[in-house]
């Protein structure tokens, strides 16, 4: 049983450690939290590549090429398909 419980906290940790690539739909702003009243760290062109973090309701949080880190809309971000 704690070899089993280890397996599955290891599982979820995991997958909090890799990020999603992803490509902006379109350009957006990307704000400090997920808000469209929060204030915006940057803007982010349309068809950027960016690393999906994490989903929260409608916003999702990426990673920049630069190294910003922000939420944008979820509808302003598309999953690259793995080839």
């Amino acid at each position: 049983m704690k070899q089993l419980l280890r397996l599955i906290a290891l599982a979820a940790v995991s997958t909090l450690c890799f990020a999603e690539p992803g490509t902006v739909t379109k350009a957006s702003e990307l704000r400090r939290s997920p808000a469209i009243d929060a204030s915006v760290v940057s803007k982010v062109a349309d068809k950027a590549r960016v690393e999906i973090v994490s989903t929260q309701g409608g916003w999702i949080e990426v990673k920049t090429a630069d190294g910003k880190s922000g939420w944008l809309r979820l509808m302003s971000v598309a999953p690259l398909e793995a080839k």
